[in-house]
């Protein structure tokens, strides 16, 4: 254990309490927010129904039995980690532009 680490010992409970709360406000707010790992995470439905002649959507939705046949459900989640806040942003971007082609 670190010299400069609070003693616990012999302290009653909401002692440790606000000593443990002291020690990961330390640790949670020393680095800037900017500056910490982060994650993104992205849900969505997926839709997928037949194109009427005139590019019009038809009404009838695939259900599950429909998307199983081709391993997949109506929802997807994505995850990006980047390690700072600006570099998840850009992936986040990045992904978007892709998928929109």
């Amino acid at each position: 254990m670190h010299d400069d680490a609070p003693k616990l010992n012999g302290l009653g409970n909401q002692e440790v309490l606000r000593k443990m709360s002291e020690i990961r406000h330390d640790t949670t707010f020393s680095i800037p927010r900017s500056e910490k790992g982060h994650i993104a995470i992205i849900t969505c439905k997926i839709d997928i129904r037949p194109m009427n002649a005139d590019n019009t959507f038809d009404p009838y939705v695939l259900g599950d039995a429909d998307l199983q046949k081709y391993g997949m459900t109506n929802k997807a989640r994505i995850v990006i980690k980047a390690p700072s806040e600006a570099e998840c942003a850009m992936k986040v971007k990045k992904l978007m532009e892709n998928l929109n082609g």
